[in-house]
């Protein structure tokens, strides 16, 4: 009896588990690397839905027409973008999740006072795994320099003096990792922040500059630093 109740328990266990699984495949909130918060006297300009920033031309006209005090920030568009909501209340926060199709919802918040001119909040955020914001398709990217035919090349500097390349697929849905030997296909997974890249064995995380290799033999992860242009 004992036997058959300590089974009974292991099942319910593992099915509480597979559950758990399920729920984190789902949507999930996306980090804002940095926010922008302010307002603006002349209503006019108030868009009337999510604002979605991803090429230079666009950063470039919202910093222009709503007059943004702080320097216009350098984004790279190939991994990052920007996302703006606004509101005539007093005070407004954004927030963002990303779904297993890969759209972006931003998600503002505000009181239910109304004043005059608006408020708004921008957030840069990661491009990773992003195909749509609000179902809207993003503006297609031209070719950059650093690619290798559809690729964009990075070189890592590692713990303990390695090297490594790294070539991003221009859709960004997976890379080919060189080191110590043939190159090894890695695809995009989801990742609440930065970008991350597994093939069930071996890990690439990258974010900014900075970069974590995890292969599942080793389970230390090793930090890597790339190299600038």
């Amino acid at each position: 009896m004992r036997k058959w109740g300590s089974t009974l328990i292991a099942v319910a266990l593992a099915a509480v588990g597979a559950v758990s699984g399920l729920a984190l495949a789902g949507p999930h909130p996306v980090e804002l690397i940095r926010t922008w918060t302010g307002s603006v006297a002349d209503d006019t300009l108030m868009p009337k839905e999510t604002l979605v920033i991803d090429t230079a031309p666009k950063l470039q006209d919202l910093w222009e027409r709503w007059q943004i005090p702080e320097a216009r920030p350098r984004v790279d568009f190939a991994r990052e973008l920007l996302v703006a909501v606004a509101t005539k209340a007093s005070r407004l926060r954004l927030s963002a999740v990303l779904d297993d199709q890969g759209n972006l919802e931003v998600r503002g918040m505000a009181t239910r006072d109304l004043r005059p001119g608006f408020r708004y909040v921008i957030a840069l955020v990661s491009r990773a795994g992003v195909k749509t914001v609000q179902n809207r398709k993003l503006t297609d990217l031209p070719p950059e320099s650093g690619k290798t035919g559809e690729r964009r090349r990075l070189l890592y500097n590692c713990e303990g003096g390695k090297q490594l390349t790294v070539e991003l697929a221009a859709k960004g849905d997976s890379l080919l990792l060189h080191q110590d030997g043939e190159p090894l296909r890695l695809p995009r997974v989801p990742a609440a922040s930065g970008e991350k890249f597994y093939d069930g064995e071996t890990t690439f995380w990258m974010k900014g500059n900075l970069a974590f290799l995890k292969k599942d033999s080793r389970r230390q992860l090793i930090p890597c630093v790339r190299e600038e242009n």
